[in-house]
C-alpha cells in the first residue's frame, strides 16, 4: 500500500497536474520563455515563436512569429495582454501599416476580434495610420482599447475602442494643442476606461 501511494506522487508529480482541479499546471514545452500567465492561460516564446494555451486543455496555439532580426521575413508578434483565456496580440507584417492587434481565445484558438492599431475605424482621414499600442486593456469577453501615438510632426494621440459597439476612436489630442493623452494613463475598472487627456480626467464604457 505504501509503495502504491509512492508511485501516486511520483506519477502526478512527473504529469504537473493538480489532482484537486485536474488541472495542468503548466503547458510549455521545454526551453520556452514565460511571457505572461494568469490563472486560466499561459503565453510563452519557444523555438522563435509565440505560443498559448489554457491550463488543462491539449491544445497549443501559435500566436505568431517572435523578435528574430535575422530571419528577414519582417513579421513579428508581441502579446500586449492576457485576461482569463483571452490574450491581445500585436503583429507586425512587412512595413508598419500592417501592424494589427489580434484577440484569440486559448481555450478554442478561435480569433475573436482583428483591428489595424492606428487609422480611422471606418474609412475617412488617416491621422494616425500606424503606430505601436503603447498602452492596451482587455476584458475577458475580448473587448478591448488601447493608446496609438504618431511622433513625427506634433505628436498626436488617439485612443481606440474594440467592443460590442464596434471599432471608433474615443479622443485623440495633440501636444501643441495642449490635448495629447497621457500614454500611462490608461485603466479598465469593470468595464470603465478612465485616461487623462490635457491634464483633465475623462472616461467611457467599454461594452
Amino acid at each position: 500500500m505504501y509503495l502504491i501511494a509512492v508511485l501516486a506522487l511520483i506519477l502526478g508529480t512527473a504529469s504537473g497536474s493538480d489532482a484537486r482541479s485536474g488541472r495542468i499546471l503548466k503547458c510549455p514545452r521545454k526551453h520556452s520563455h514565460v511571457l505572461a500567465a494568469d490563472a486560466q492561460a499561459q503565453v510563452y516564446e519557444a523555438a522563435g515563436h509565440i505560443f498559448g494555451c489554457a491550463y488543462g486543455q491539449k491544445h497549443v496555439y501559435a500566436l505568431g512569429p517572435g523578435f528574430n532580426p535575422d530571419s528577414g521575413s519582417g513579421e513579428e508578434a508581441k502579446v500586449k495582454a492576457l485576461t482569463g483565456l483571452i490574450v491581445a496580440v500585436e503583429r507586425f507584417k512587412n512595413s508598419a501599416s500592417n501592424q494589427l492587434i489580434v484577440v484569440s481565445n486559448l481555450r478554442t484558438g478561435r480569433i475573436i476580434r482583428k483591428a489595424h492599431t492606428g487609422g480611422p475605424p471606418h474609412g475617412g482621414p488617416c491621422f494616425i495610420c500606424y503606430g505601436d499600442a503603447v498602452t492596451l486593456v482587455l476584458k475577458e469577453d475580448g473587448s478591448l482599447a488601447w493608446l496609438t501615438e504618431d511622433g513625427r510632426y506634433n505628436i498626436r494621440t488617439e485612443l481606440h475602442a474594440v467592443d460590442k459597439m464596434g471599432s471608433r476612436i474615443l479622443a485623440s489630442g495633440q501636444t501643441d494643442e495642449g490635448t495629447e493623452i497621457d500614454l500611462q494613463s490608461l485603466v479598465l475598472t469593470g468595464s470603465t476606461l478612465h485616461w487623462t487627456q490635457g491634464g483633465k480626467s475623462f472616461s467611457a464604457t467599454l461594452s
